[in-house]
């Protein structure tokens, strides 16, 4: 799947359809995904919290602003385990994707990556900030659950990646979703392209 000419081929139809206009509305594709969590990982806190999954982080659901960073989330200490640690989004298909929300610790900052197909290999989509505050915090707005990070470029990929950046050492994260729409297999896309062609064909005939 991840080889170069099918990542050429999706990064570049994949922006074409965006640029057309040809998308459906955006919805949050990480929704339910497979969650992979590398390194040493906890879910319980240390004042007795209910131990959660995984798979919590793509549940659509925003705990209450403030909550406590160990208490229902996702959590690592990165002194734990050689440090390091990192999750990944696994997101079942191919999807061009427009804007983020995470939900995370106040006072750590965040780098989520995605897979890049074209280049095959792991890049920044967005350094997730620090916030005021105590606890989780929604970014970019903490006072809105709803409000998104646009990026200036939407990206074409199938995974996601999210690590610590910078903080003190203790991470956690509740929510992280990514708005975007599926993106067509190669297959579908040479299609697309071929009639796309005929059509201009066409309309260059009637002009002659």
């Amino acid at each position: 799947m991840r080889t170069h000419w099918k990542g050429f081929l999706l990064v570049f139809f994949g922006s074409l359809l965006w640029s057309m206009g040809a998308q459906a509305t955006a919805i949050n594709v990480a929704l339910n995904k497979t969650v992979t969590l590398n390194g040493e990982f906890f879910t319980g806190g240390w004042g007795g919290s209910t131990v959660v999954d995984a798979s919590t982080v793509v549940d659509d659901v925003f705990l209450p602003q403030s909550t406590q960073w160990d208490q229902g989330t996702v959590w690592w200490d990165s002194s734990r385990g050689g440090g390091g640690q990192y999750l990944d989004i696994d997101l079942g298909g191919t999807f061009n994707i427009e804007s983020l929300i995470v939900q995370a610790d106040d006072n750590d900052s965040y780098n989520l990556h995605y897979w890049d197909l074209g280049s095959a290999a792991w890049q920044l989509a967005w350094g997730v900030p620090a916030v005021g505050g105590w606890g989780e915090q929604t970014r970019p707005d903490p006072l809105d659950d709803t409000q998104r990070y646009l990026l200036s470029t939407p990206i074409v990929t199938d995974a996601l990646r999210f690590q610590a950046n910078s903080g003190d050492g203790y991470y956690s994260v509740s929510e992280i979703q990514a708005y975007g729409t599926a993106v067509p297999e190669p297959t579908t896309l040479l299609l697309l392209a071929t009639g796309l062609l005929g059509v201009g064909a066409v309309r260059r005939r009637r002009r002659a």
